[in-house]
């Protein structure tokens, strides 16, 4: 029986895994793989710059569910003030969320050194974020207790990460999905760095999504596991306890397909909504408004200012102010004061995101 306070040394290789058939994990693939190319299918039907900026937004607040699930917490209404301010941030969490994001999207090599949570530091000296001796656990979200402790010998914990750095360029004979779900569980189970670990496993995760090359390369998984986070944990236990590494397949391959799900329901949800504001503008604002051009920058981000509209229309600063009007007095946005700056709130599109 394994004691989780101590160090799990005996960690099985990925490639000495004995993972068992089963009818559930089958139907677990066919139905996820179902959803992403359904997903891909709906992307399809739209140009690529329309919903640019609808799966930029989508990703931003899963990122914050992401650090979230690690301790590192903030604010919606923070988040996304922080994307639209031009002041300094104090908060650390947008500075590490945007270089994440800014990071994952440059690369699409995957291996443990580009997987390293360097975005972490921001501009700080970046220090040898491989982890040595240092006890890593990971904890129950409820009570906070140890459920699973990393191993902890250096020989150990290297030939681990050799093999799976190996595997990430050669995987095993089995479906894509039940690799991706194994190296991410295998991330979480050798805890290769210093900080991070949990949400490394996510970013491996997306990478892996980019691999497939399909119309995205983003699923909102850190808030479908966020959803049920004290069973992401628990699984931890279980799999090291009892190496029940199919049950951790089907369950991370249904998280995978209710992410699909989540981000297909969100993409029609702002569809729908930019519709809805294409009519207001039309029938409610006693102004000729350029609607096309201004619906893209009303939906480019939840808090607009003047200065989008300057740079977006050509237009000069008054008579962006003048139309901001006429969108707040429409009830399309709101005025808001964010420090000595003055935004302004698209509020529907704001609870979308933050659903």
């Amino acid at each position: 029986m394994l004691n989780s306070q101590l160090p799990y040394n005996q960690l099985s290789k990925l490639q000495d895994i004995d993972l068992k058939k089963s009818i559930e994990l089958e139907n677990a693939c066919k139905t996820c793989w179902k959803s992403l190319f359904h997903l891909n299918g709906f992307i399809d039907a739209y140009s690529t710059e329309t919903l640019r900026d609808d799966l930029l937004l989508l990703q931003i607040a899963d990122a914050k569910y992401s650090f979230e699930l690690d301790n590192e917490t903030i604010s919606f209404t923070r988040l996304f003030e922080a994307f639209s301010s031009e002041n300094p941030l104090a908060d650390k969490i947008p500075v590490m969320i945007f270089n994440y994001m800014s990071y994952v999207q440059s690369t699409s090599k995957i291996d443990l050194n580009t997987l390293k949570p360097v975005y972490f530091y921001g501009n700080k000296k970046k220090q040898d974020l491989f982890r040595d001796k240092k006890e890593v656990t990971v904890k129950s979200y409820h009570t906070n207790l140890t459920l699973y402790t990393a191993p902890s010998q250096y020989a150990v914990i290297r030939n681990l990460k050799d093999e799976l750095d190996f595997l990430f360029r050669r995987p095993l004979d089995a479906d894509e999905l039940v690799h991706m779900s194994l190296c991410h569980l295998q991330i979480r189970a050798i805890a290769p760095y210093n900080e991070l670990n949990h949400h490394v496993a996510r970013v491996y995760s997306q990478l892996w999504l980019k691999s497939q090359h399909l119309n995205f390369d983003f699923l909102p998984l850190a808030r479908a596991i966020a959803v049920n986070r004290e069973t992401y944990q628990l699984m931890m236990r279980e799999v090291a306890n009892e190496g029940k590494y199919t049950d951790w397949c089907i369950y991370f391959i249904d998280i995978l397909h209710e992410a699909c799900e989540y981000l297909l329901a969100r993409l029609k949800e702002i569809q729908a909504l930019k519709k809805n504001t294409l009519d207001i503008m039309a029938k409610y604002t006693a102004y000729h408004l350029p609607a096309e051009e201004l619906l893209a920058v009303v939906f480019s981000r939840p808090y607009i200012k003047p200065k989008y509209l300057v740079e977006a229309l050509g237009c000069h600063r008054h008579t962006a102010y003048a139309y901001l009007a006429h969108l707040v007095k429409a009830g399309i946005l709101i005025e808001k004061k964010s420090g000595r700056e003055k935004l302004y709130l698209h509020k529907q599109l704001f609870d979308v995101l933050s659903n």
